[in-house]
């Protein structure tokens, strides 16, 4: 009895790891996490240069991650925060990160042709 609880639950945790692991860009897209988004879809288009829905889905939230870290560093920047540079740095990081995945697919450049790099913003 013991033994099929234990494989059970050992089976239970198994089918959550792996449904977390294979949670959809377009899942993390419509949640409003768009830098997950643009990343899991960056990553299946490395897989699977001609993936629809990673295109669609990069496609729409490659501009609104771009959108919200800019705001956030811009906000940032304006506020009178003790340690604001550090913020600013992370958000233009994360942007900077996103364009270099881009780079590195030759599937997401076909989506996102021109990616902004934030590295002299970064350098600043």
């Amino acid at each position: 009895m013991n033994h099929t609880k234990f494989t059970s639950l050992s089976l239970f945790a198994l089918v959550i790891i792996i449904g977390s692991a294979c949670s959809s860009g377009k899942s993390a897209y419509e949640q409003g996490n768009y830098y997950d988004a643009v990343i899991t879809s960056i990553n299946r288009l490395r897989r699977n240069t001609d993936n629809k829905k990673s295109s669609e889905t990069l496609r729409n939230a490659y501009p609104l991650a771009v959108k919200y870290y800019d705001d956030r560093a811009n906000a940032a920047i304006a506020s009178n925060a003790p340690f604001k540079w550090r913020e600013v740095v992370q958000h233009y990081t994360t942007l900077q990160s996103m364009y270099d995945e881009i780079q590195r697919s030759p599937g997401a450049l076909r989506v996102i042709p021109n990616p902004i790099s934030y590295q002299a913003k970064l350098t600043d």
